[in-house]
């Protein structure tokens, strides 16, 4: 008996396979708020001024490695996919994607330093973090 017929193709290398990139593509959405600054001289000066853009990108850059480690580890664990953990993870990954606009809005707004502003992000990164605990409860 083969690997499929003894899981009726319900293993977990397509589910894995298709988080990795959408993962990958939230990470790479990242950098395209980082632009070279249009200017004749003090190139330098307009790089360092940009140190928002920079400090946004690398943490959203770890925290979306650091969900993406996570989730790898728990897959270790998952031998078959259903369709409840299928519909959960599908969720977990929207929020994943939807860092990218958090940091990007973020950026956009870096004057903001109000509540608001804080409260997207926390918002955006609580909601990625339900995730994994309800795909791991799920296919217990």
């Amino acid at each position: 008996m083969t690997k499929d017929q003894s899981n009726d193709g319900r293993d977990t290398g397509r589910i894995e396979a298709f988080s990795d990139g959408v993962i990958a593509v939230a990470i790479t959405l990242l950098i395209l708020d980082i632009h070279v600054p249009n200017v004749q001289t003090g190139l330098l000066q307009a790089l360092l001024n940009q140190w928002p853009s920079y400090l946004g990108y690398v943490t959203s850059f770890l925290v979306i490695t650091i969900f993406w480690a996570n989730h790898h580890n728990m897959f270790r664990h998952i031998h078959q996919v259903d369709y409840p953990l299928l519909l959960i993870n599908a969720l977990f990954l929207m929020c994943i994607a939807f860092i990218p606009f958090v940091t990007g809005a973020r950026h956009t707004h870096h004057s903001l330093r109000g509540q608001e502003s804080r409260e997207g992000i926390c918002e955006s990164n609580r909601s990625s973090n339900r995730f994994p605990n309800v795909n791991w409860k799920s296919s217990s």
